[in-house]
């Protein structure tokens, strides 16, 4: 005879086949990489929405600030690779030298 027991907040009895997870249909493990770049993504596009939202919304702002500061930024991007770009050449030249 299968033990009874008894849910101490709601009063239900289980049998002890109701723990098992005998058939039970199979639970694929989620992927989580994909779920996490799910999350990264939409996350993303929302901090995107809530600068482009703040812009519009302002009443302080016009659509030339606007424009005129997202391509300040991005040309502040462009400038600090190209930083970067220009020290990895010459380190690949220096490399190059030392092998030639």
């Amino acid at each position: 005879m299968p033990k009874i027991f008894e849910s101490p907040d709601k009063g239900e009895t289980f049998t002890e086949r109701e723990f098992t997870i005998e058939g039970r249909p199979l639970i694929k493990e989620p992927d989580v990489d994909t779920f996490n770049m799910k999350i990264y993504n939409q996350a993303r596009r929302d901090r995107l929405s809530d600068v482009i939202g703040d812009y519009i919304t302002d009443q302080n702002t016009d659509a030339k600030t606007f424009y005129d500061e997202l391509m300040s930024e991005i040309s502040g991007w462009i400038e600090y690779h190209e930083s970067y770009l220009d020290k990895c050449k010459i380190i690949k030249n220096l490399l190059q030298a030392s092998h030639g």
